[in-house]
């Protein structure tokens, strides 16, 4: 059963249950009555308020469930106002069909761009709202997993850590890999770095630190927070190498330090896009006027449409930070052998490219 307010459409808001449910106790429904109509249980000794929400959440199942359903058929077929009109009515933007695929995707496979874009748009603007939700909740800067920091790390496929194929944490999940090289490569070309101030968040394997040296930046600070990791470091001398200093620590314990940069990259591990928006939030201050910021972008490397939508979503974020950020598409070729003996064999990217972010401090 859907309520329906006077000009068609549903509603399911508080006050319009409430009064539903008192009428119909005055006219001697018990609770119990009145739940059977929703497909919901309760003793009959139920408050009322209880009862009020209970019928509410059941409205709101069946709402959602309902729009999810037209949503998911709107955007198959690429009709653009439709979409809108039942995001508008409360459609969830990430509606699911019975097979597990979602609106989005069903858009992408159309070429129905303009379904796509609302899509994105509107994941992206709740994504964004729950990250704000979610903030003020955190004791200081948000926590991460920082349980990675006590766990061991293993260099594996190569004599030294320079040349391994991979580093692995104890649960063989891959915290950085040998087939990332080229982009991170295209990174450091995106960053211009020669002659600039350059920061790195996260040394890994060190290969976005290797391609920076090698276009000699003015100087090059990078934060790593791993003792393992700091201990290659320290074994392939990086403190010794041309303008490098190195941040030992979480960037939520380090920075800002003080120093200000011309480009920055971002690629931690074990940390959620939330500690990604959190960072953000430094950059008006470690930025320089014109300067470049980087990240890289594995998030829902599973998923086209969402990694659209995070996208969208790191797009508002820092446009609200006054930057502007683009895509590069970059071809990425994987062999499915890459992945053999990490965490059962997944496949950690199954995209056919990667877009590159690439944001400017206006």
């Amino acid at each position: 059963m859907i309520f329906e307010a006077a000009d068609g459409t549903t509603a399911a808001g508080h006050a319009y249950v409430r009064d539903y449910v008192r009428g119909k106790l005055a006219s001697g429904a018990t609770p119990s009555e009145v739940l059977e109509q929703f497909s919901c249980s309760a003793e009959d000794d139920i408050d009322e308020e209880s009862l009020v929400r209970t019928v509410l959440a059941s409205v709101q199942r069946r709402q959602d469930f309902d729009l999810g359903r037209e949503l998911v058929a709107a955007a198959s077929v690429g009709h653009a106002a439709e979409v809108d009109a039942l995001l508008t009515a409360g459609a969830p933007w990430d509606a699911l069909d019975a097979s597990g695929h979602s609106a989005g995707s069903h858009a992408l496979r159309g070429g129905h761009d303009a379904c796509v874009a609302r899509l994105c748009a509107a994941g992206a603007a709740c994504m964004l709202a729950d990250f704000e939700r979610r903030a003020p909740n955190a004791a200081g800067p948000f926590a991460g997993a920082t349980n990675y920091q006590h766990q061991r790390l293993r260099y594996e496929g190569g004599a030294t850590a320079a040349a391994a194929e991979r580093l692995v944490d104890e649960n063989d999940r891959p915290v950085m890999m040998r087939w990332e090289l080229a982009l991170m490569e295209a990174h450091a070309a995106a960053m211009q770095p020669a002659g600039r101030s350059v920061l790195n968040v996260g040394f890994g394997l060190g290969l976005i630190d290797r391609c920076l040296q090698s276009r000699r930046p003015k100087a090059h600070d990078i934060v790593e927070c791993h003792p393992d990791v700091l201990a290659a470091m320290q074994q392939e001398g990086w403190a010794s190498k041309p303008g490098v200093r190195i941040l030992q620590g979480r960037w939520q314990d380090v920075l800002p330090g003080g120093a200000t940069y011309d480009a920055i990259f971002w690629d931690t591990f074990g940390e959620s896009v939330d500690e990604l928006f959190e960072f953000m939030a430094l950059l008006p201050t470690l930025l320089n006027p014109g300067g470049t910021f980087s990240y890289f972008n594995g998030i829902a490397s599973h998923d086209e449409f969402l990694h659209r939508v995070y996208g969208d979503a790191a797009c508002q974020r820092l446009a609200a930070l006054g930057l502007r950020l683009r895509f590069e598409a970059v071809p990425v070729e994987v062999d499915e052998r890459t992945f053999a003996g990490v965490e059962g064999g997944r496949n950690w990217w199954t995209l056919e490219r990667y877009l590159l972010p690439i944001a400017e401090l206006t």
